[in-house]
């Protein structure tokens, strides 16, 4: 092959390669948007463009990326689909959407390992939280949803994406604005879009985004300002008394604006059931049956758990409806028991080892995954994020990041923080 040959095949390898990272920014932007409505034909046919993308480019050049974590994940979809043999109530489950979601996952990973720098990744995160928000708002209709503001008598979002998954996206893309500021992006137009995701997740009115949100910007400020800048914990604890404080201060007006009414009572009925003054909470007491359903379930079947997607027929012989069990934990033990979770989880204490020795880089990408790590163990506390497509797009990055050759452990100037 002549120099000028290889020059040709060379740049074609870019083109296509940058086609494919467009292609994963794009489906990364319009998951939220079209997951979970009738529009989600139109990210299925994204789906399928980019894995015929990624397998041309694994034909021309055979390199496929399999971290230990995706052959976690492989075994444990291997191992939902063998569950049926054992199911407790429905043993004809199909097993088609993680087995989807593996390909998908294990040609992302084939794409990122091309790239060095991934924080267009997160910015396409961000806007794709900010876009839902104001397809919601359109979608609506201004007037429908400013009166539904108003009056605040309904969470907003539901007819786009569930409440509480709509607000752990707001509260996602609102934490990586703030990195972002930090990073040294556009101040005004992070600031912005951060209060955009604010303002919607506080209509969602879900409890578990509130806690991700104070969490998240808790470890992010913490990475930055004492584990890389090395500021006193004292420093920390001041400025975090502070962000408290202007909390406090913000929870008094929001329990006086109609349009956060329904954050504000669901989550003051949350702080009374959890202080004894108050017998159940609106959601917690469904919710607690289910865990304690779960967890019977888990401990009658505690090897091999009832089956794969199990846990909602369960529910139905028990309480009356097919609900999931409303926790990731509870879930996965109560479907897959013992070897099920154990198959599913390790692969998190991999991920926490790998990104925590890389925090030494001081690169703000490892800062950005390590805390969408915490974010989805804490989101697993009420709710069953491995149902929801988002969940492996964030997954994709973080093992991408947690295995990238390109983030070396060299220290790096951090004038900028």
């Amino acid at each position: 092959m002549t120099i000028e040959e290889n020059k040709l095949k060379s740049t074609r390898t870019i083109s296509l390669n940058k086609i494919e990272l467009l292609c994963f920014c794009v489906i990364v932007i319009v998951t939220p948007v079209f997951s979970d409505n009738a529009n989600f034909k139109i990210l299925w046919g994204l789906y399928a463009i980019f894995i015929g993308l990624m397998c041309i480019s694994v034909l021309q050049k055979p390199q496929i990326v399999f971290p230990t974590e995706l052959m976690f994940f492989s075994l444990f979809v291997f191992y939902c689909w063998i569950s049926n043999i054992w199911a407790k109530y429905n043993g004809g489950q199909s097993i088609q959407f993680p087995l989807l979601m593996l390909i998908f996952s294990i040609m992302a990973c084939v794409c990122l390992s091309k790239i060095e720098d991934y924080i267009v990744l997160f910015k396409a995160i961000v806007f794709g939280g900010t876009s839902t928000c104001l397809y919601i708002v359109f979608s609506t209709g201004l007037s429908n949803y400013f009166q539904s503001m108003l009056t605040g008598q309904n969470r907003l979002g539901g007819m786009v994406l569930q409440e509480n998954a709509l607000g752990s996206l707001t509260a996602i893309s609102a934490i990586l604005s703030i990195g972002l500021i930090i990073y040294g992006e556009n101040k005004i137009i992070f600031g912005f879009v951060t209060l955009v995701n604010l303002f919607i997740l506080f209509g969602a009115a879900s409890r578990m985004s509130l806690i991700m949100l104070i969490f998240g910007c808790a470890v992010l400020l913490f990475i930055v300002y004492v584990i890389w800048a090395g500021r006193k914990i004292s420093a920390f604890l001041k400025y975090a008394f502070i962000v408290i404080a202007i909390l406090i201060i913000g929870w008094i007006i929001i329990s006086h604006v109609p349009a956060f009414s329904k954050m504000y009572d669901r989550f003051s009925q949350l702080l009374l059931f959890f202080s004894g003054q108050a017998s159940s909470a609106e959601g917690t007491g469904i919710r607690s049956q289910l865990i304690s359903l779960g967890l019977e379930q888990f401990s009658d079947h505690f090897i091999l758990g009832i089956g794969y997607n199990n846990a909602r027929y369960a529910a139905s012989q028990m309480i009356g409806q097919e609900l999931y069990a409303h926790n990731n934990y509870v879930e996965i033990l109560e479907n897959g028991g013992l070897i099920g979770f154990l198959l599913f989880y390790l692969p998190y204490f991999l991920l926490f080892k790998k990104l925590i020795r890389k925090i030494k880089t001081k690169r703000i990408e490892v800062a950005f995954a390590l805390v969408l790590l915490v974010l989805i163990c804490i989101e697993s506390m009420a709710g069953v994020p491995y149902l929801n497509k988002t969940y492996y797009i964030y997954m994709i990055l973080i093992i991408s990041i947690a295995n990238s050759k390109a983030i070396k452990l060299e220290q790096q100037n951090l004038e900028s923080y």
